[in-house]
């Protein structure tokens, strides 16, 4: 079991098992080798674990105090390396340390020149950012981890800052006057804030974690680690070999990503559940017991120790543990419930699909919400209308459009010689979900439009009914239609008049057609479930338009329930028995479950105004700052978080920011038109892959 070893115990130790370690020792990288594959890496020799530790913002400060004591500070310390030079100075300060605090003698175990020196230079890099308390919290960041190994406490910086007193006195001598020594005083005791922030993030269990995975990744290929993964886990349980059909380096890449996702999420609680719980979701297809996942963990140890040699620790396989005993529970309850509910929902679907049609469905869902919220069952109706009519002309627009480029194209292709090859830089078509019984209401749309007409159950129908029933309103004024242009405000006012009118019947076409496409998707995609909550983002944006809210999820899965219910309570035709029992409603609760947890997101956030927040964000940060200034910023911020990436990015910087600034308008449309986004999405990735981005 992961997680069950006495206190003090290593996991996996090395006098016990070395599952692998003949295939480890072949490919472990040597100091300064390069790197392909871990981590996206191809031939980058930057190691991973310079990327420090989690970021946290920096103690806050006053910028009055900054533009006070900055300049005094830059002041006199480049006064102490005119008086005394680095040697001298860094000499300096390792006598004082060891005559007014021996007590941190520990600390500093390389020689007295070395040591001395090394101080000097880090306080000669803070002073140098003086003017940026980011900038100086950031140094601190990326001096973090070795602070921690040499031992150093928050508790030991007033000890250190009284040294250095000592030493700029002794530099200084009178020149250390009472404005310097205010100075030094208020950058000392941020500095003391900063680097108790540090020590306490680069000291959690999540930064054991990261560490500990970068160590392995820089040790070892992908491809490697998910070899020994793979090898371990058939050494200690052979049996789940049948569980595995696909090639072994398939699948031993599929280990690095899950554990690389969940190394991604460690510092995000919510995203790490969803995570585990997606990962579960797809594991009962493949057949995953709870029973199964614990064994997993004690894979990963045994791997994770023997992949970082001396430099793993008790404290990263107590951190592993909680890491993983906390992702298993989750795991285990995800595949229980998957396999509790998941044959009674495909089950349920098939029989409402055969008792019933969206019109069906419609009429229920229409009968119940229309007692508590008629006002959302109309609005639904109409707001859906109109979009349907914006999204008719775009589509007759994009069609016209792709027949000139149509046209245009044969009468270059009669020109070129008939012996030229023609090379496709397409991206693959988008991936087919399974075959569907219903097209969606774009589907339709282009369908009919292609054919020159509208389809009955979207537009034509309603067509019709404004043509026999037009309104008195509407006739008058189309006596002066003719005197006036066609644009004229007078036909947008009858337009809106007939909008205004919704029927039963197109209630319940709008209500069953939508539920019953959603529900369709949700059904086709249960074990898929990212490409899942990809659609549901998609559906809860289109829905909240037309104006469903936070306030009305609750009722309307009741509704959807409701309405199901009765489908199948009808007595059955072969065996006149009903078909609703509380299996059944159990099921429905834990599906709307799903449905509702990824809508919540969405629709919350578009109730917040985070999509216009974010496009009034990106484009004042446009209208101060030029493309290359925004790249610039971009890829200094990589390179603080991410160094070992870097190589990367092999272009241009003008061209790098122009396709940087692509990418992030593409990421503010998420918010707007997540459709589009999730199309863009697929050929970015498509193309990075080539790049080596993992």
């Amino acid at each position: 079991q992961a997680g069950s070893r006495t206190s003090g115990s290593r996991v996996g130790s090395r006098s016990g098992s070395k599952m692998g370690a003949s295939k480890m020792g072949k490919s472990k990288r040597t100091k300064g080798s390069s790197r392909k594959g871990g981590g996206g890496v191809m031939g980058g020799t930057v190691s991973r674990r310079e990327r420090g530790v989690p970021k946290k913002k920096p103690p806050p400060w006053d910028d009055a105090d900054v533009a006070k004591h900055a300049p005094v500070v830059k002041a006199s310390w480049n006064r102490c390396l005119e008086v005394k030079g680095y040697f001298e100075l860094g000499n300096l300060y390792y006598d004082t340390l060891f005559e007014e605090a021996p007590e941190l003698s520990p600390m500093f175990t390389l020689e007295r020149e070395r040591m001395g020196v090394k101080f000097v230079d880090m306080l000669a890099a803070m002073v140098a950012v003086i003017d940026s308390p980011p900038g100086m919290h950031s140094k601190l960041e990326s001096l973090a981890p070795m602070h921690i190994d040499r031992g150093v406490q928050a508790t030991d910086m007033p000890v250190m800052g009284k040294v250095l007193f000592s030493v700029l006195t002794k530099a200084l001598g009178a020149e250390f006057n009472e404005s310097v020594q205010e100075a030094w005083g208020w950058v000392w005791a941020w500095l003391t804030k900063s680097m108790t922030l540090t020590l306490e993030t680069a000291g959690g269990h999540n930064s054991l974690v990261l560490k500990s995975w970068d160590i392995c990744m820089d040790n070892y290929t992908e491809e490697d680690l998910g070899g020994m993964l793979f090898d371990t886990l058939f050494e200690l349980a052979p049996s789940l070999k049948s569980m595995f059909a696909r090639p072994r380096p398939v699948m031993a890449m599929k280990f690095v990503e899950m554990v690389s996702t969940l190394v991604s999420f460690v510092d995000d609680e919510n995203r790490m559940i969803e995570q585990i719980t997606w990962l579960g979701s797809r594991h009962v297809k493949y057949g995953a017991k709870p029973h199964h996942i614990p064994i997993m963990g004690q894979v990963l140890l045994t791997v994770l120790e023997q992949s970082c040699g001396d430099e793993w620790t008790d404290e990263m396989a107590n951190a592993w543990m909680d890491l993983w005993n906390a992702s298993c529970a989750r795991m285990m309850a995800a595949i229980k419930s998957g396999e509790q509910y998941g044959h009674v929902v495909e089950s349920l679907w098939d029989k409402v699909q055969k008792k019933s049609s969206p019109t069906v469905l419609g009429s229920g869902l229409v009968k119940k919400l229309s007692r508590t919220r008629a006002d959302l069952v109309s609005s639904f109706v109409v707001d859906r209308r109109e979009w349907l009519e914006e999204k008719k002309v775009e589509i007759e627009e994009a069609m016209e459009k792709k027949a000139k480029a149509d046209k245009a194209n044969k009468k270059t292709e009669k020109a070129t010689s008939a012996n030229s090859l023609v090379i496709s830089t397409d991206a693959p078509p988008d991936p087919e979900y399974k075959a569907r019984k219903k097209d969606g209401v774009i589907t339709s749309l282009k369908k009919a439009m292609r054919k020159r007409r509208i389809p009955s159950t979207e537009l034509s129908s309603r067509g019709e009914e404004e043509e026999e029933e037009e309104p008195a309103s509407s006739k008058e004024e189309k006596s002066d239609d003719k005197k006036v242009s066609a644009k004229d405000d007078s036909k947008c006012r009858a337009r809106r008049v007939a909008y205004s009118k919704v029927g039963e019947e197109e209630q319940v076409e709008a209500w069953g057609h939508e539920m019953y496409d959603m529900l369709h998707i949700v059904m086709d995609l249960l074990w898929e479930p990212e490409q899942m909550n990809e659609r549901l983002i998609v559906i809860a944006t289109r829905f909240f338009q037309w104006g469903l809210r936070l306030e009305h999820l609750e009722e309307l899965g009741e509704a959807i329930h409701v309405a199901i219910r009765v489908i199948l309570e009808c007595p059955c035709a072969e065996c006149g028995n009903h078909e609703w029992d509380d299996e059944i409603s159990g099921a429905w609760n834990w599906v709307w479950g799903i449905i509702s947890t990824s809508m919540n997101k969405t629709i919350g956030a578009l109730e917040k105004d985070h999509h216009k927040m974010v496009r009034e964000m990106w484009e004042a940060a446009k209208a101060a700052k030029t493309s290359d200034e925004i790249g610039e910023a971009l890829y200094t911020e990589l390179g603080r978080e991410a160094p070992f990436v870097l190589h990367l990015f092999q272009r241009p910087k003008k061209l790098q920011a122009y396709m940087w600034m692509q990418a992030l308008e593409m990421i503010v449309v998420f918010s707007e038109v997540p459709e589009k986004f999730f199309e863009e999405l697929r050929h970015l990735t498509i193309r990075h892959i080539k790049y080596g981005v993992k």
